[in-house]
């Protein structure tokens, strides 16, 4: 499931799937400041009144306000690993199994 980085909760941890909007000057900002697909990111911290928020990504303690945090969609970190496991258990079984019109050969 995909959501937006605005929709973390403090403590919560998600990786992201992408910057919406990246040709304009903010969507490039995003992604210069560590904000890229696959970057692991952590919600540190709700303000009192919600808005900004402390993010921290590679390392760094990042505030963004709402609308800027909607600009990213992440999705959980679980789904993210079911999906790399689904993906290399693929890759093992079409490494060991030969493709139609091949032929393998023993030496």
């Amino acid at each position: 499931m995909e959501y937006y980085l605005c929709d973390l909760k403090s403590g919560q941890r998600a990786r992201i799937a992408g910057v919406c909007r990246q040709d304009d000057p903010m969507g490039r900002r995003l992604q210069d400041l560590g904000f890229v697909e696959g970057t692991e990111v952590c919600c540190l911290q709700e303000s009192p009144l919600g808005d900004p928020t402390a993010f921290r990504v590679r390392g760094t303690v990042i505030a963004l306000r709402g609308n800027d945090a909607a600009r990213i969609r992440v999705e959980s970190v679980c789904q993210t690993q079911e999906r790399e496991e689904k993906v290399c258990k693929n890759e093992e079984e079409s490494c060991l199994k030969p493709q139609e019109g091949t032929l393998w050969e023993l030496r």
